[in-house]
């Protein structure tokens, strides 16, 4: 109890603190054109990051989480009527469950870190989670080896020291075990070439899509000729219905790469194929396929939820027992995102995995009911699967002797 006294006014010294502007795997980078990005940059200038940001956060955002207890059998039960599942339907009066999962995860992707006040009500229940920014956020591990929060003071908000068990902490993939990384910092370098070929087609849409070069013309050509031809020029650009007329003799020749000559167009296109891995969404559900099937939309939605979502949500539902549930409590009490609904999207796969849990008595009727948003009927809760009729078969034609 002492301990947590003098840990909570930051009178315990800390043995380690993280700032990963000091990192030595930054040292040099910052004087390289494409060294820094920044994630407002990032999203401004790239589409595809855009999208694939809220990409993830809104289909994340949409999948229920529930609270569940672990009962003895291995079995789960929803947990209904315990704070933690009141917490996680209102987890502040400001902010739905939607906003907040949208939240952590954009987080996660720009910043690698999200943190959150936890508020507790006179009994020490859990009654809500305030998020903070994480640049106001500084990890420190003391001494005794517990984590140590120290947040500093914004507009309405003072500043303030965190223990464990007083703050929600999820965290990206981490070098150190305390903070997470963004894979905007983690992959700056492709994400910054990405960034300068766009400044490289803005300027190229800036100019009119047209070269700049200049006009070579015969040497014998007077000086006023070439006066009269470099006015006649001048003119007939500024007017882009003119035709433009040259003097016998006059040739063009261009000082800059086309996008063609470049090959901006293909060099964008793989940038963006390389923003769309570096975020982990599937080309094709972020647009990138030129043409696409059926048979692979439906592979693309698939890889997104087994290889991103899936990944994801047990990042988020690690942080919130580690941080919201002792130790003891973690053995009865759990959370868990739903994602079956994302992967059971097409109706006819959907309504044949539900005839083979019907079959072999996996499923009862009110349990399909349910995921269909049905109410249940009285006998609905029976595993036996019907059973099916043998077909009728004629009988044979009786031979008739002729």
């Amino acid at each position: 109890m002492i301990g947590r006294l003098l840990s909570a006014f930051g009178y315990e010294k800390r043995s380690f603190a993280y700032d990963p502007r000091f990192s030595p795997d930054v040292w040099g980078k910052a004087v390289s054109p494409a060294g820094y990005v920044s994630a407002a940059g990032v999203l401004s200038n790239s589409s595809v990051a855009f999208r694939c940001v809220s990409l993830k956060a809104e289909l994340l955002a949409s999948v229920p989480l529930h609270c569940y207890h672990k009962l003895t059998d291995g079995s789960r039960e929803r947990a209904r009527n315990i704070p933690l599942a009141r917490l996680l339907e209102r987890p502040n009066t400001y902010m739905s469950t939607y906003e907040l999962v949208e939240l952590v995860s954009r987080s996660l992707d720009l910043t690698g870190n999200f943190f959150a006040r936890v508020e507790f009500s006179g009994g020490g229940e859990p009654i809500a989670l305030h998020p903070i920014a994480s640049h106001r956020v500084q990890v420190e591990r003391t001494q005794r080896g517990s984590l140590r929060y120290k947040v500093s003071a914004a507009t309405g908000d003072p500043a303030r020291v965190l223990i464990e068990g007083e703050c929600l902490h999820v965290k990206n993939a981490s070098a150190d075990g305390l903070v997470g990384q963004s894979p905007l910092t983690i992959a700056r370098q492709a994400l910054g070439l990405g960034m300068v070929l766009n400044d490289a087609a803005l300027n190229l849409a800036q100019r009119g899509l047209k070269a700049p070069g200049v006009m070579i013309q015969p040497v014998d050509k007077s000086q006023r000729g070439s006066e009269a031809a470099r006015n006649r020029f001048r003119e007939q650009a500024n007017d882009p219905d003119a035709p433009v007329v040259l003097d016998p003799g006059v040739k063009w020749v261009a000082t800059a790469f086309s996008a063609a000559d470049s090959e901006l167009l293909e060099s964008r296109k793989l940038s963006a194929e390389d923003t769309a891995r570096i975020l982990g969404c599937p080309g094709a559900s972020v647009g990138l396929s030129q043409s696409v099937s059926y048979g692979s939309a439906a592979q693309a939605s698939l890889d997104l939820v087994v290889n991103t979502l899936a990944p994801l949500a047990a990042r988020i539902e690690g942080a919130l027992e580690r941080c919201l549930l002792s130790a003891e409590t973690q053995r009865r009490v759990g959370f868990e995102f739903l994602l079956d609904g994302l992967l059971r999207a097409d109706p006819v796969e959907r309504w044949r995995s539900y005839e083979v849990g019907r079959r072999i008595n996996a499923l009862s009727p009110n349990e399909i009911r349910q995921w269909e948003r049905l109410p249940p009927y009285v006998g609905g809760d029976t595993f036996e699967a019907p059973t099916s009729p043998a077909p009728e078969t004629a009988e044979p034609p009786i031979a008739s002797a002729t």
